[in-house]
């Protein structure tokens, strides 16, 4: 038993000191890099936030910064179908077009929401600048067991998109 109890705090010892200790990985503001990141991912329930990058939904760590964009690391399979549209019957699929590519989008963007609508026209518009967040704070905890919803919190990692090679 007393085995168990040192080998657990040697562990939890060994953990803080490499992930920067004080509860956080990367201690006072620094981030945590993406093979870190990565391997984290791995052993434990780490909640990596997705950003939509043209329709689609990516995980952080697929993305990268270059210059005044975020793009995907690695090319992303797309899918394009060609559609026959019929007046009288169902469409038809006639093929699917399969490419790979790095998906872009920028880092600030206009944006215009309406605000209000009058007969079915937007009368009333409303334009900002949106900015992609670059960095995030994520949880890391242990699996879930039993009928736990959500594993024991063991710390927060702070992650910033890396720089496109």
């Amino acid at each position: 038993m007393k085995f168990l109890i040192i080998l657990t705090l040697t562990f939890i010892s060994t953990m803080s000191f490499a992930l920067g200790g004080g509860g956080s990985a990367g201690g006072s503001g620094n981030s945590i890099s993406r093979d870190e990141l990565l391997k984290l991912d791995r052993k434990y329930d780490v909640n990596v936030p997705v950003m939509q990058m043209q329709g689609r939904a990516i995980g952080v760590t697929g993305i990268c910064v270059s210059g005044e964009y975020a793009r995907t690391i690695e090319p992303i399979k797309t899918d394009s179908p060609l559609i026959l549209s019929r007046n009288n019957g169902p469409d038809k699929v006639l093929r699917v077009d399969s490419k790979e590519e790095i998906l872009t989008q920028p880092l600030t963007e206009e944006s215009v929401d309406c605000l209000d609508y009058r007969n079915g026209y937007c009368v009333r518009y409303d334009r900002s600048l949106k900015t992609l967040p670059t960095s995030f704070e994520m949880d890391v905890r242990d699996y879930a067991r039993g009928r736990q919803s959500f594993g024991r919190l063991l710390y927060k990692v702070k992650y910033q998109l890396p720089n496109c090679e």
